[in-house]
């Protein structure tokens, strides 16, 4: 189920880089726990690394993560 992976709260993007004949892209995610901090709630929390790679940099293909 897509909601138990670690980035499906939400992604961002470190980094692409170019290696080979491939693009490797570096992000980051959160998953669905909720944590409290003081007054406030957050989705997502802690965030972790995620990788992906693609041939044309459109298309991507995720490596099952969290990456380490």
């Amino acid at each position: 189920d897509n909601l138990q992976r670690f980035d499906s709260s939400h992604v961002g993007v470190s980094s692409v880089t170019r290696v080979g004949e491939e693009y490797v892209m570096w992000y980051f995610g959160g998953d669905q726990t909720v944590v409290t901090r003081g007054a406030f709630k957050a989705k997502g929390f802690p965030l972790r690394a995620g990788r992906a790679t693609s041939r044309d940099g459109v298309n991507w293909r995720r490596t099952d993560g969290p990456y380490r």
